[in-house]
């Protein structure tokens, strides 16, 4: 006996996707793969695969907080470092905008089949990429927290002394720092301030992108 699900698609013409029905040969095998889904009825027809609403709520809620710390990192960071601490330039945090997204162009793909291939950790499969959402959620709010969190010890003369140090060796480190994976923010720039958020940044960029 076939024990391959069949699927029925009633009524469809080429280029034109119709609701499909699963038939009672393959139900079990579509219930045993996924058992959180239920059958459902889609315009008269019935399917396989609807969600409850408690399901969809489950998988949704994680991004409440992402979303969370995204707003503040997007609608105040550059504001923080700039108003409240205007030692940032907002030249170079633009510029390094724009660099942190062709940054992501080779850095999202190396995570993604970074984490696609590891499975087992310690023994134990995890499933696909849950050990390292689990370590970036400490990682990202680590880093987000001392994003906002400078430190105040510096003095004035402490400020320029950084400044000057940077316009000495500052280049030779910028490509160490530049290959890190960045976000939106300010990277190598003449103001201790603005290494600092960038460093934060950066860090917890990478935290979400695994």
């Amino acid at each position: 006996m076939n024990n391959t699900p069949q699927v029925v698609n009633e009524g469809a013409s080429p280029g034109k996707f119709k609701p499909s029905r699963t038939v009672d040969e393959g139900e079990a095998s579509f219930k045993e793969s996924y058992p959180m889904a239920l059958m459902g009825t889609r315009d008269g027809k019935e399917y396989f695969g609807r969600l409850s609403c408690l399901t969809k709520m489950a998988a949704t809620f994680p991004a409440v907080a992402y979303g969370g710390l995204r707003y503040f990192e997007t609608g105040y960071m550059k504001k923080f470092y700039t108003d409240d601490y205007p030692r940032a330039s907002l030249s170079i945090m633009s510029t390094f905008l724009i660099l942190a997204t062709l940054l992501d162009l080779v850095w999202d793909p190396f995570v993604a089949a970074l984490t696609d291939g590891t499975r087992r950790v310690c023994g134990r499969d995890w499933g696909r990429r849950r050990p390292f959402l689990v370590v970036a959620s400490f990682i990202v709010t680590l880093f987000y927290a001392l994003g906002f969190s400078p430190p105040a010890i510096l003095s004035a003369q402490a400020q320029q002394d950084a400044e000057a140090w940077y316009a000495q060796h500052g280049d030779a480190q910028a490509p160490v720092f530049n290959s890190l994976p960045a976000a939106e923010c300010g990277s190598a720039c003449s103001t201790f301030w603005s290494r600092w958020y960038q460093t934060q940044c950066k860090t917890s960029h990478m935290g979400r992108c695994w």
